[in-house]
Formats: C-alpha cells, sequence, structure tokens
C-alpha cells in the first residue's frame, strides 16, 4: 500500500470484555462482517470527536477519550452529560479543488497518524496516534491522513 492514495472509512471495534468501549479501526475488505461499525458520520464540535452509530441508545453518545502516543484512539458511550475530553480539530491543507480538505489532528498536529496492520489479521488495520514503539514482527504501519468530510448544502434550485 506504499504510496497508494486510497480512501477507506474509518471504523470503531469493540474491545474485548467492554462493549462500551471501542477503538478506531480501517478495513479494506468492504464485505468484513465482524470489522466494526463505521458510524453513519463524524461530528467534531467543541475539540469532542462523536461517533454517530446507528444503535446508540437515545440520551447517549459514543464519544471520544484521551488519546496517549502509541495507543489507538478510543471512544466510549456514555450518558450525554459524562465527562469529555476536548483535544481534537480541524486542521485546513491546500486543495486543488475549490474545496479546502480538513484533517483530524490533535493538539494541532495533523500528522501524527498511523495504520498498523498485521499479516495475521489480513485487511484489518489499527489506527494508532503518534507511532513512537517498535511494533512485533509481522507489524506493518505506515503515516496517514485521517480527513474529515462535511457535507455541503446545495442551493435550493428555482421553484
Amino acid at each position: 500500500m506504499k504510496g497508494s492514495r486510497a480512501t477507506y472509512p474509518v471504523r470503531l471495534l469493540a474491545n474485548a470484555g467492554t462493549p462500551a468501549v471501542s477503538h478506531m479501526v480501517v478495513s479494506i475488505d468492504e464485505d468484513c462482517k465482524s470489522c466494526g461499525e463505521a458510524p453513519g458520520s463524524w461530528t467534531l464540535s467543541k475539540k469532542i470527536v462523536t461517533a454517530n452509530l446507528v444503535n446508540t441508545p437515545e440520551g447517549y453518545q459514543t464519544i471520544n477519550q484521551a488519546v496517549s502516543s502509541n495507543a489507538s484512539p478510543s471512544f466510549i458511550t456514555t450518558p450525554n452529560d459524562k465527562v469529555t475530553y476536548p483535544i481534537y480539530c480541524a486542521v485546513g491543507t491546500p486543495s486543488v479543488s475549490t474545496i479546502p480538505v480538513y484533517l483530524l489532528s490533535v493538539n494541532g498536529t495533523a500528522s501524527k497518524w498511523y495504520m498498523c496492520g498485521s499479516s495475521q489479521l489480513q485487511g484489518l488495520y489499527t489506527i494508532i496516534y503518534d507511532n513512537l514503539v517498535a511494533r512485533p514482527i509481522g507489524t506493518t504501519c505506515f503515516p496517514v491522513n485521517l480527513v474529515m468530510q462535511r457535507l455541503i448544502p446545495i442551493e435550493p434550485g428555482p421553484a
């Protein structure tokens, strides 16, 4: 995949033993049934990332937790009034089109994201922030950008 410019949706995969906590993964296999859930959308507001999942109970939200170096960003499904970690922002980059591109960043830096995969888990990659440590043999990591996609309102046509 080195040098490729593919686009894949980021999913949330539940951690074993704690169904309310999940971490960011990318699956290059679109038909993968056990590769986590792709949120209908992601929201960045007040430096908090919310994953808008279809099956989130009413009165709850799936929001980011604190992120640390060498770890996958984690998310927790929690009541709406629980503690949050406002650490994310969007960094604009030049674009060849008229629509600016925004990258997800932590503390103003968007260049510390990595996608790491194991030869045992073909097609499933974990998103890691600030990959500073050596990974186990058979694990490959490469830098990625987490592009934030947004809806652009379309002006209504003449009636």
